[in-house]
């Protein structure tokens, strides 16, 4: 059970995640930047970590957040170190940004992060709920419950969190991404695959839902289409292995 629920949260932190083997479309932290001195640090910083410089990032953070201990560079720092993926300075950065109120909702959401890639969806869970008694329509939030709900099997209450996402924006392409992946975990390919065509079919989707209809393909024995889709796989090396860990996870 650990193995499963810690697959379930190997989050793709670029944008999506790995739910079972599985991309999942999940999302990133903004990170607030201030008009005081240190906005130039925190740009800098910002620059290093868009191009997956996140040592360099967090070199050039260390130093602001000795000086004044504030929480929106404590958020930054946190998103580098996950992003790394040093879970133990992340959960601490967070924890510091939770003490401020204008950082405290990220924070919460960055620990439920935090605690589905530990293995732990319950914690998680906890987490992201502290962000919602701030923010009660929080879109981050709301979706970590989701994935946190879909990591324990719930997979009918995790689909309300998705729906109520997709009441607020029914064009939120990852969002469909993401239930469509619920319905993959649940062995309901057929309600997967249709949600996934749909998505590849609108032209612009996000990348792993192509991933995921192949994957739907391979459990689902539609050789003939996998075959096809298989053609137009990016990167068939990436998807064997999300496969197979897939597939080691149902065992």
């Amino acid at each position: 059970m650990k193995n499963y629920i810690t697959l379930i949260g190997i989050m793709l932190l670029t944008g999506c995640s790995l739910n079972k083997g599985v991309d999942r479309a999940f999302f990133t932290e903004e990170t607030a930047i201030s008009t005081d001195y240190t906005k130039p640090h925190q740009e800098l910083a910002a620059t290093a970590s868009s191009v997956d410089d996140y040592v360099n990032a967090i070199k050039i953070l260390q130093p602001l957040y000795q000086q004044g201990k504030e929480a929106r560079v404590a958020l930054q720092l946190a998103e580098n170190y996950l992003k790394l993926g040093d879970l133990i300075n992340a959960e601490f950065y967070y924890m510091q940004a939770t003490k401020n109120d204008k950082t405290q909702v990220a924070a919460w959401v960055g620990m439920g992060k935090v605690a589905l890639q530990n293995g732990n969806a319950h914690k998680a869970m906890n987490h992201f709920a502290q962000a919602l008694k701030i923010d009660d329509n929080n879109y981050k939030a709301l979706n970590g419950m989701a994935v946190s709900l879909d990591s324990l099997g719930k997979y009918q209450h995790a689909r309300n969190y998705y729906r109520k996402l997709l009441a607020k924006n029914s064009n939120d392409k990852q969002v469909y991404n993401n239930l469509a992946v619920s319905y993959l975990l649940q062995g309901q390919y057929h309600e997967a695959e249709e949600i996934l065509r749909q998505l590849i079919a609108s032209r612009v989707y996000p990348k792993n839902a192509l991933y995921n209809l192949a994957i739907v393909y391979s459990l689902s024995g539609q050789t003939q289409k996998l075959h096809e889709l298989m053609q137009v796989i990016p990167d068939k090396v990436y998807f064997n292995r999300q496969l197979a860990k897939l597939k080691n996870s149902l065992r």
